[in-house]
């Protein structure tokens, strides 16, 4: 199994994606707050300002959450990372390969099947790279969510390849 993945075909950058180093990323969205359907109507700065609301209201009702002193802010942080279950918008490395205007699909190679997407339902999707802390290994380095969640409890796994036709 192999702990990378390409974006391919109809783009102008092919692109090779290691999701191993994600966990570091600020871009990474917790899979609970994913399978929230009220994630899956709003926009990013939204979404932001949503965070930014929830953390205001509990440092007014609980007070700030300090980091003890002898813990700097990264173990702390690096806790959260080895508990939480994570996933990255695909919609960001779409972006990023610059798809042409003329593709229509989006195909996920896995290593037993092809998955027919519209661009669309994969720019919406969601990339899982971490369950409870732990890369996924036995059937990743991904697992593929649409943004309906229809697919929550059997996500598409062991991708390969992303393909843009």
């Amino acid at each position: 199994m192999s702990d990378i993945f390409s974006i391919s075909g109809n783009v102008q950058f092919e692109l090779t994606i290691d999701p191993s180093v994600w966990i570091f990323d600020e871009r990474k969205i917790e899979l609970d707050e994913f399978f929230d359907l009220t994630y899956q109507n709003i926009n990013e700065e939204e979404l932001y300002l949503q965070r930014v609301s929830k953390h205001w209201d509990r440092e007014i009702t609980e007070g700030a959450k300090l980091t003890p002193p002898n813990e700097k802010l990264m173990a702390s942080e690096k806790k959260k990372w080895l508990s939480q279950s994570y996933g990255m918008p695909l919609k960001y490395f779409l972006k990023n390969a610059k798809i042409n205007e003329d593709a229509t699909n989006i195909i996920i190679e896995t290593t037993s099947s092809e998955i027919k997407l519209t661009v669309d339902e994969a720019m919406n999707g969601l990339l899982a790279f971490s369950i409870k802390g732990k890369p996924l290994r036995e059937n990743g380095p991904v697992h593929f969510y649409y943004a309906d969640i229809r697919n929550k409890n059997e996500p598409i796994t062991d991708i390969r390849k992303i393909i843009v036709r």
